[in-house]
């Protein structure tokens, strides 16, 4: 079963130094009032689905914002789903302590998990330096690479070497390679880390293997793994920070499945 994000915004306001929620409606965003914030608490008794409920659930939409399901970006933010191994990745730190009753309520309302908060800062400084390739790209270490490229070259000097070539024609190319399903480094991009973070990549699960002492060959198909969830994240703190200038936003965070 696959596994999504839900998301509410906050912005601090200055004069009453307090955490203001905010709602979409028609496209714009508004920060609410306590008044406007109990109609989050999910009605009493109702456990079947009729029109009250209905229009609960209508009411609350409002509230809540979502990008793509992306596991690199769950991950990163709570160490859910996190099956490609990251190491740099923050863990679920629950929900913050002066949140209004009626939020808690609905983040109760539903069956989610591994609640968190992030401040903006922590939003924008989110990347994807540490992230894994397409899976099935080929790894081969060099000195075979190496000798194979010289094989060639001599049997076919004027053809280009190409990878997509080669894996579907050469069977003694395609037997020096495995198929890749982690991390995967240049011998330079290797050299250039420091030894905290060498240190950091050794120590990864062995399911991922130790990629450190191979080259890939790249080809137009292999890229990292990029499911558009950070920047969707980032364009939605964004929207919020152009709506609310010069105030600080907070993000809180719940997975479900």
């Amino acid at each position: 079963m696959g596994c999504d994000i839900h998301i509410l915004f906050q912005v601090f306001d200055p004069v009453t130094k307090k955490w203001l929620l905010i709602k979409q409606s028609n496209n714009e965003l508004m920060t609410v009032n306590d008044k406007d914030i109990a109609i989050l608490v999910l009605p009493v008794g109702k456990d079947n689905y009729d029109d009250e409920l209905e229009e609960y659930y209508g009411k609350t939409s409002d509230f809540w914002f979502s990008t793509t399901r992306d596991y690199i970006l769950f991950a990163k933010i709570a160490n859910v789903r996190n099956e490609y191994g990251l190491l740099d990745v923050l863990e679920p730190r629950g929900l913050p302590k002066d949140l209004h009753i009626s939020v808690e309520k609905l983040f109760e309302s539903g069956d989610y998990h591994s609640h968190t908060w992030l401040l903006d800062t922590e939003i924008e400084a989110l990347n994807l330096d540490e992230s894994p390739m397409y899976k099935h790209t080929y790894y081969i270490q060099l000195h075979v690479y190496e000798n194979f490229k010289k094989e060639y070259k001599e049997n076919y000097p004027n053809n280009e070497l190409k990878v997509q070539y080669i894996n579907q024609h050469t069977y003694a190319f395609e037997k020096a390679c495995s198929a890749v399903y982690g991390f995967i480094y240049t011998v330079e991009e290797w050299e250039s880390f420091s030894e905290e973070r060498k240190n950091k990549e050794r120590s990864r699960p062995p399911a991922y293997g130790k990629k450190y002492n191979n080259v890939y060959i790249e080809s137009s198909g292999q890229e990292k793994r990029d499911y558009g969830g950070i920047d969707e994240f980032k364009n939605l703190l964004n929207k919020i920070k152009n709506t609310f200038p010069g105030q600080q936003v907070r993000a809180l965070i719940a997975f479900d499945s």
